[in-house]
């Protein structure tokens, strides 16, 4: 998905996917590609140091050593071998309000990212492919983050389902209307959104044998493109899409991570 503005690594380019406070520590992940593969790196800093924060970031890139192994960062917050025992597994019914504070703050997507729309009404939520939503929908919150100087968008869904056969039905039909002929597109606010390809993956571990579907997405009259990622984790379905203008490098990697992080920081508000 996305990530905050790059900064310089050398020739190459970094930049932070997302952040979170745990305890007196803040975790980051730092998202570079160099000689064609990717890499998800670990840091932390004191929280007392944040404000040194992005000193810091450039001093450790600067100074990276790219032929050590790089050291891969857990798929989300509460994974890993130092995180707490993992909350109940997505059984737990919330209030909207609960559920829309679950959602990623903008400066998950750039420190100075905003949050351009957000709402909370069942009425505006469509499938993948404009479809109206299938039956057992009970309540949802959503969100646009914008980075203006970056011209990078982050939108995140939440849906509470009456039940996780009714969650695992929307991703099921968006694997259908995919499949279909391998693309498909809709109308919305005069743009035309479309997506191309059913791409291989999984939910993240958080979410069992949830359901998992991901697909390109573009909006060529606003010159966008990205993909698109969701998640079925027991009553809910967690929708990530990030879009970057002709500059921006949005890979199915980066969707991930960020879905990641949204199933992540819902499990804690859940717990």
């Amino acid at each position: 998905m996305a990530g905050s503005r790059p900064f310089s690594l050398g020739r190459e380019k970094a930049r932070i996917l997302q952040y979170y406070d745990k305890d007196d520590f803040f975790h980051a992940r730092l998202y570079s590609v160099r000689n064609n593969t990717e890499y998800i790196i670990e840091f932390i800093v004191e929280r007392s140091d944040l404000p040194s924060l992005m000193y810091g970031i450039n001093q450790m890139v600067d100074s990276w050593r790219w032929n050590a192994t790089p050291s891969i960062f857990p798929t989300s917050p509460g994974t890993g071998p130092t995180s707490p025992a993992a909350a109940p597994r997505f059984t737990q019914t919330a209030s909207t309000a609960h559920v829309a504070r679950a959602l990623l703050p903008a400066q998950a997507l750039d420190a100075g990212a905003t949050v351009r729309s957000a709402g909370m009404d069942l009425a505006d939520v469509v499938a993948l492919c404009g479809e109206p939503l299938p039956g057992g929908a009970r309540l949802t919150a959503y969100e646009t983050l914008q980075d203006s100087l970056a011209e990078q968008y982050l939108e995140e869904f939440i849906i509470e389902w009456d039940n996780p056969r009714d969650a695992a039905v929307l991703i099921s039909n968006d694997h259908a209307a995919l499949d279909k002929t391998g693309s498909c597109s809709y109308g919305s606010g005069g743009q035309r959104i479309e997506f191309t390809g059913d791409e291989a993956g999984v939910a993240p571990r958080e979410c069992g044998n949830g359901q998992y579907v991901a697909t390109q997405l573009s909006i060529p009259s606003g010159s966008l493109s990205g993909f698109h990622a969701s998640a079925q984790c027991g009553l809910y379905t967690i929708s990530v899409a990030v879009l970057g203008g002709p500059e921006s490098t949005v890979s199915h990697e980066i969707a991930d991570a960020y879905l990641s992080s949204a199933v992540g920081r819902l499990q804690q508000n859940l717990g």
